[in-house]
């Protein structure tokens, strides 16, 4: 057996069950050892039922029940896939308005907004979408020096936002008033320039 399959083992061995990892990182693991190496090392794993192939570059290591391989969590992978390409990726859609306790309903598909372009994959509970925004890029760039819990919540709510429009968003203004007022003044004052002409109309509604 050589070197690169030892240590491509090694590393998939140590790996947390559920944790999803990248091929660059292996690569480095491997000490930059020749790609179609490292490759076939991994489609090794896989055909052992140690790993798992989620999209270019991307694997994971799963619990295992009597009936296979558990499903790994789109949340996770959309994580790695943040770090991997130094981009923001939050939920957008209904999920946004969930996570802010606006809504009740989770969405049956999962879609994410990024920062930078991200290609959407395929997922064992279907299809995980993933869109640009710039508009969210610029907004993101305003919140920082905001704590990180407050800048997710005040980006979410940005999201929330987006996809409600004037007209949803004007039958709920109540619930979105108190939303922006939990937010600190100095993250409101963000967040207001944060809106530019995209959500200029929401302005009314939060002040």
């Amino acid at each position: 057996m050589d070197k690169v399959t030892v240590k491509v083992e090694s590393y998939v061995k140590h790996l947390n069950y559920g944790e999803v990892f990248t091929f660059r990182t292996v690569l480095k693991h491997t000490n930059n050892a020749p790609k179609d190496t490292v490759n076939h090392a991994l489609k090794k794993e896989i055909n052992n039922n140690n790993i798992i192939h989620i999209r270019k570059g991307i694997y994971a290591k799963p619990k295992m029940s009597r009936f296979g391989p558990l499903p790994i969590g789109p949340d996770k992978v959309v994580q790695v896939l943040a770090k991997e390409n130094r981009a923001a990726i939050y939920p957008s859609g209904a999920f946004a308005l969930n996570a802010l306790g606006l809504t009740t309903q989770i969405p049956m598909t999962h879609s994410y907004i990024a920062t930078k372009r991200i290609s959407s994959f395929k997922h064992s509970s279907g299809q995980v979408s993933i869109r640009y925004s710039q508009a969210l890029s610029k907004a993101v760039t305003i919140f920082r020096g905001v704590n990180k819990d407050e800048k997710d919540r005040a980006i979410l709510f940005w999201i929330s936002l987006e996809y409600l429009g004037d007209r949803e968003a004007n039958t709920m203004h109540e619930s979105l008033k108190k939303v922006f007022n939990n937010l600190s003044p100095k993250t409101q004052e963000k967040f207001i320039k944060s809106l530019g002409r995209k959500l200029a109309w929401s302005e009314k509604i939060l002040i």
